[in-house]
């Protein structure tokens, strides 16, 4: 079959999305032939248009829920001009589920759930009786809308090799020498903002994976040599989750590969003995959440129960090793003092030896509780949902416009920090200790 894929990406020219690109590969190993569309990129009328007059037997798209209305144009393109089996993957469709084959004739099937195994069994059985039984597939059927019970997640130790061809080198390669990676996918936590906490309620324990040591080493071998990369960065939301598997995966890029690397974490895992290996086998960066500095509201409306002090420890580690340490926060949230929490926020950014704070406007995702929360409240803007579409653009809230206060943010914290550099060449200082 010939498959016309279509990762829907407003938010910039650096977002590959993992996810979409494993199944896409997936679909290609499976003896497909596959268009991949990427938003950015390419307009969405000129993939309307080329999909129309092409030859393509399946539309495939992913969206997650910020994004969704700009999907939903391209289908809507799509279908007034030509009928074209559509299905909708990614967290939108896991969230709404048959609620949007309801509400959107224009989309025929849903993946509920990660869809690796969906979308070949899918193009397999398509046009069969067998195509009702997949697991985790909606479909319309006599006149309903079918949901049917998702099926285990993906096997990390299955997944096809990573289509890095489909991106532009300036795409996987960042200004500052970054390439981003993955070896983890999951997180065993329940943040009250986050949408994990849904895939976590679906998949419990198995939502958390990693993949094979030697696949990801296989990888960066690949990109090292391909595109020179100056720092690998894991952007996996508990890397270190499993400090056995952490140490192991980060010794054999020490050992095999040669080159810096970074990660992200959560503070409970930053101790003096971790701090001590990760140094000693390259590592330059870390990103580590702080959200915001109100400890009882940090606790009651997020659900993060990490203590200020813990925060500090954590940073006050990776500092006196030597490691670069970027910080994140956020601003906007629906509640009268968010002002208030906002300055102590900043306060608390400024107190710590923290290299670069980033800030991010609270955006209610669908499915989450802070959604309910603002949906139960009457505060969000429909409209102005429609035209957010990242978490660094605006509020959905209403009447709340918080871009410039963010930018200002920004500069009150990183004015006179210097950016990451990797100087002298990482590579070689590592090989002459």
């Amino acid at each position: 079959m010939n498959i016309a894929f279509i990762h829907n990406n407003e938010i910039d020219n650096c977002n590959i999305a993992r996810g979409a690109g494993y199944i896409a590969a997936a679909v290609m190993q499976a003896g497909h032939a596959l268009t991949y569309y990427d938003t950015y990129f390419t307009q969405k009328g000129k993939i309307a248009e080329e999909i129309i007059n092409g030859t393509y037997d399946v539309v495939m798209v992913s969206s997650m829920s910020m994004l969704f209305h700009n999907a939903l144009q391209i289908i809507q393109l799509i279908k007034q001009r030509r009928d074209v089996p559509v299905i909708l993957g990614g967290l939108h469709a896991i969230i709404e589920r048959g609620s949007l084959l309801e509400q959107h004739p224009e989309i025929d099937y849903l993946c509920l759930g990660e869809g690796l195994t969906l979308a070949v069994d899918f193009l397999r059985d398509l046009g069969t009786e067998r195509l009702y039984a997949i697991q985790g597939l909606a479909f319309r059927k006599d006149g309903r809308i079918v949901e049917n019970p998702c099926g285990p997640p993906d096997d990390l130790s299955t997944l096809p090799p990573f289509p890095w061809h489909f991106f532009p080198r300036d795409v996987i390669i960042h200004r500052n020498g970054f390439i981003f990676l993955t070896a983890a996918r999951g997180c065993p936590y329940s943040c009250r903002y986050c949408c994990n906490s849904i895939m976590l309620r679906m998949y419990g324990k198995k939502f958390l994976r990693f993949r094979p040591v030697e696949d990801v080493i296989q990888e960066i071998a690949y990109l090292k040599e391909t595109y020179r990369p100056g720092l690998l960065f894991f952007f996996d939301e508990m890397i270190l989750f499993d400090l056995d598997y952490a140490r192991a995966l980060f010794e054999a890029v020490h050992e095999h590969i040669r080159l810096p690397y970074g990660f992200m974490a959560r503070v409970e895992y930053i101790t003096p003995e971790t701090v001590q290996w990760l140094k000693a086998t390259g590592c330059r960066h870390v990103s580590l959440g702080v959200e915001c500095a109100n400890e009882p509201f940090r606790k009651k409306y997020l659900n993060r129960h990490m203590s200020n002090a813990e925060i500090a420890r954590a940073f006050g580690l990776l500092s006196e090793a030597g490691m670069y340490t970027v910080a994140f926060n956020m601003l906007g949230f629906p509640v009268p003092n968010d002002d208030e929490l906002t300055n102590e926020t900043l306060a608390f950014n400024l107190q710590l030896p923290i290299d670069r704070s980033e800030w991010s406007i609270f955006y209610p995702f669908p499915g989450t509780p802070l959604r309910r929360y603002c949906e139960d409240n009457d505060l969000i803007d429909p409209e102005r949902e429609k035209h957010v579409l990242s978490i660094r653009h605006d509020s959905i809230l209403r009447g709340v416009t918080l871009a410039p206060r963010r930018l200002e943010l920004m500069e009150l914290c990183n004015a006179g920090k210097p950016a990451f550099q990797i100087h002298p060449p990482m590579e070689m200082a590592m090989a002459s200790t």
